[in-house]
C-alpha cells in the first residue's frame, strides 16, 4: 500500500485559486507539511502558499513531487 499527502498552495485571486501542488511521501498532515517547508512552501496557521504566491519566485503551476 502507499500512502501520500497532498500540500495544496491557498492563494486565491479575483479569476480563481492557485493550481499549486505539491505531492509528498508524507504519511501524516505534519510530515507533508515539513517536506513542503524545505520545498520552499510559506506554512501557516491560516494556509499553506507555494513559493510563487509566498515570495520564493519558484512558477508553481507544476506539480512538484517530494
Amino acid at each position: 500500500m502507499t500512502i501520500s499527502v497532498t500540500v495544496h498552495c491557498e492563494s486565491t485571486h479575483q479569476y480563481g485559486v492557485c493550481p499549486g501542488r505539491l505531492l509528498t511521501d508524507a504519511v501524516t498532515g505534519m510530515g507533508a507539511r515539513s517536506a513542503a517547508a524545505r520545498a520552499g512552501w510559506h506554512i501557516a496557521p491560516h494556509g499553506d502558499y507555494c513559493p510563487r504566491h509566498s515570495g520564493g519566485g519558484r512558477n508553481s503551476r507544476a506539480e512538484h513531487p517530494v
